[in-house]
């Protein structure tokens, strides 16, 4: 059957733009109707032009809404009230039976992870990779009092000996304490040549 229209086309109040409305819009009895131009729609809302505009609760609507908030405090709120955190004896609870449930369905605790190319939750330890930054147990025991060029006190860190791009490891044969400008120099004009020049070589071989 043939699209019959049983509406007609009325002019846009803002920008005078006939637009076609269907009857059924136009039962709704809209005294502003616009056009589909975006700007228009816009306008019909704006300032005066929203039917809400200068519009204020009564004192009546005022004293209902704040008893409602008084009689619930809680009201629009989810979750703990601010401030609150469990008690010390919850914790250790809370703890305790999470390991319990560890150590008792462990195995299919493990089964139950997503596994394959793109999961990397659980690795069997041929296939984990190996740690290559400092821990924060070896930044607080293997860091010394000073730096070992300059003796400075100030700014230590902890380097590694042969950097990281060279393959070194997070190893206390490999940790040295450096300063911050130390470490820095080392960074740009030892480890960084050290490191390009091993890509040439790669690339000479190639």
């Amino acid at each position: 059957m043939p699209n019959i229209k049983t509406g007609q086309e009325v002019a846009c109040f803002v920008c005078g733009k006939m637009t076609y409305k269907t009857k059924a819009y136009l039962a709704r009895g809209y005294r502003r109707i616009t056009c589909v131009s975006q700007e228009c729609k816009t306008q019909k809302f704006r300032g005066e032009n929203n039917p809400f505009w200068g519009r204020t609760h009564t004192d009546q609507a005022v004293s209902k809404i704040k008893a409602s908030k008084a009689a619930n405090p809680t009201l629009g709120r989810t979750g703990p009230p601010k401030g609150w955190s469990q008690t010390p004896a919850m914790r250790e609870k809370m703890s305790a039976a999470l390991k319990a449930r560890w150590a008792e369905n462990r195995d299919a605790m493990i089964a139950r992870l997503p596994r394959g190319e793109d999961h990397h939750y659980h690795k069997e330890a041929t296939e984990r990779r190996y740690r290559k930054e400092w821990t924060p147990v070896q930044r607080r025991e293997w860091t010394e009092d000073k730096c070992l060029w300059c003796g400075s006190t100030e700014r230590l860190t902890l380097d590694h000996i042969i950097p990281v791009v060279d393959g070194g490891l997070p190893e206390r044969t490999n940790a040295q304490t450096l300063c911050h400008p130390c470490n820095l120099w080392k960074l740009n004009f030892v480890d960084k040549p050290r490191y390009l020049a091993g890509l040439s070589s790669k690339k000479g071989q190639t």
